[in-house]
């Protein structure tokens, strides 16, 4: 079952935020990047998505863009990674500083993947996103 093989292999895995994932986390300088984020918990999300690797991830909630620059570069982590990263945010403007967009780390932080790899739904509810029919695949679930 998909259920006892998830568990099985979340068993396998080095839960301390430095070992997690380190590899891959540690591609980039976070130095520059304002995370509303722990170093852990972005270990943490960087570490289950470099194990799983998912081809398509939704993200709900951007605010400055850090977990998107985390779940962009845990999914460029996979070489053979095709899928894109759908974000959705209520606001149109970084809440903390109205002068930036919404995603503005990640927007200069991977600018070829804007609007190709990653779709950013801005000013939105999900609710709007997907009231059209729209379908995402998450976890094998159709949504």
């Amino acid at each position: 079952m998909r259920n006892d093989r998830m568990i099985n292999n979340l068993n396998e895995l080095d839960f301390r935020p430095e070992c997690f994932a380190s590899d891959v986390y540690e591609t980039l300088d976070w130095t520059n990047i304002d995370s509303e984020m722990t170093d852990g918990q972005r270990r943490f999300i960087s570490g289950l998505v470099s194990y799983y690797k998912p081809e398509n991830v939704l993200e709900l909630g951007v605010s400055a863009g850090g977990g998107t620059v985390v779940l962009l570069n845990a999914l460029l982590s996979n070489k053979s990674w095709k899928g894109k990263l759908l974000s959705i945010d209520k606001l149109k403007c970084f809440y903390r500083d109205p002068n930036l967009p919404v995603g503005h780390l990640a927007r200069r932080k991977f600018p070829d993947l804007f609007g190709s790899k990653w779709i950013l739904e801005d000013g939105k509810d999900p609710a709007e996103v997907f009231s059209g029919g729209g379908r995402c695949t998450l976890g094998g679930y159709e949504v």
